[in-house]
C-alpha cells in the first residue's frame, strides 16, 4: 500500500532525525588529504574539499531538513486518511498521493517502485 510506504519513511525519517543532534558538521584536513566531518558524534573522512558537491549534500540534510519532509510525507498520509473515511477506497484515496511524495519514500527506505 503506498500510504504505508510514506508513513514508514517518515517514522524513519523522524526517528533518525530525533537521535541526530541538531548542529553542523565542519571539515578538518588533518587526515591525508580526506575531509573528515563531525556531525552527530560520528566522525567520517570524505575525500574531497569543502566545496565539493557531496560534503555540501551531506551538510544539507539536516535534521530539520528531514523533518520537515516527513511532514510533508505525513501530509500526504492524512489527505489519503480523509478520502479514505469519506468513503473513497483505497485504490482511489492512493491515486491522490503525489507521485514525487512516493519517490522520496521508495528512495529512503531503499524501496524500488
Amino acid at each position: 500500500m503506498t500510504a504505508e510506504i510514506l508513513r514508514r519513511a517518515a517514522a524513519l525519517m523522524r526517528e533518525r532525525a530525533s537521535r541526530a543532534e541538531a548542529r553542523r558538521w565542519y571539515p578538518s584536513d588533518e587526515h591525508d588529504g580526506m575531509d573528515e566531518i563531525h556531525w552527530w558524534d560520528i566522525t567520517a573522512a570524505l575525500p574531497g574539499d569543502d566545496d565539493d558537491p557531496i560534503n555540501e549534500f551531506v551538510d544539507s540534510w539536516h535534521p530539520t531538513v528531514a523533518l520537515a519532509v516527513a511532514d510533508w510525507l505525513d501530509s500526504e498520509v492524512m489527505a489519503f486518511d480523509l478520502l479514505y473515511v469519506a468513503g473513497y477506497t483505497k485504490v482511489e484515496a492512493a491515486k491522490t498521493l503525489s507521485r514525487h511524495a512516493l519517490t522520496v519514500a521508495r528512495a529512503f527506505l531503499g524501496e524500488s517502485a
